[in-house]
């Protein structure tokens, strides 16, 4: 069975003292040892503040544990924090390493529309194929090119009213 790595990512009471957070990390990184997890790689807590209140905390340590396991059953992480007050939040996620930010997707069915589009429009412009209104493709992408220039124009007049009102 493939090994797969998983991310897991905490947060810890902010009310801690920097020793006190790290001495958690380590009890929890124990526990998780014991439970068959093979941690790679720890990232130690650091303290940050909360985009919004968590029991009442506006602060807390953020830590994060990259470990890889066969058989990745959540239940057991759950239950290892369940009952531990000093753990706000906790997210375990399959961990990417790839630092490249991801492009959004399109569906399928959305990809071969927009590739057949573009296929036609290109194909048509290269004719010189008539459009429904009587009116060559060329002539529209030359009205449409114009019609940028005229948006640009815009854009830059707003620029030179500015410096001539200074």
């Amino acid at each position: 069975m493939k090994t797969i790595k998983y991310d897991l990512t905490l947060i810890i009471k902010g009310d801690k003292s920097i020793e006190e957070a790290q001495k958690i990390f380590d009890d929890i990184k124990v526990k998780v040892e014991k439970l068959g997890f093979l941690i790679e790689k720890t990232i130690n807590p650091v303290l940050k503040e909360l985009a919004f209140e968590i029991k009442k905390f506006k602060q807390g340590y953020f830590g994060t544990f990259i470990f890889s396991i066969d058989n990745y059953d959540n239940r057991q992480i759950e239950e290892l924090f369940k009952f531990d007050e000093n753990i706000l939040r906790f997210l375990t996620v399959i961990y990417n390493d790839v630092a490249v930010k991801p492009r959004m997707r399109l569906s399928r069915q959305r990809q071969e529309e927009t590739k057949s589009k573009d296929e036609a429009i290109e194909a048509a412009v290269n004719e010189g194929v008539v459009a429904n209104d009587n009116i060559p493709i060329k002539e529209i992408v030359a009205k449409e090119e114009v019609e940028e220039k005229k948006t640009i124009d815009l854009e830059h007049l707003d620029e030179k009213l500015d410096e001539l009102l200074k």
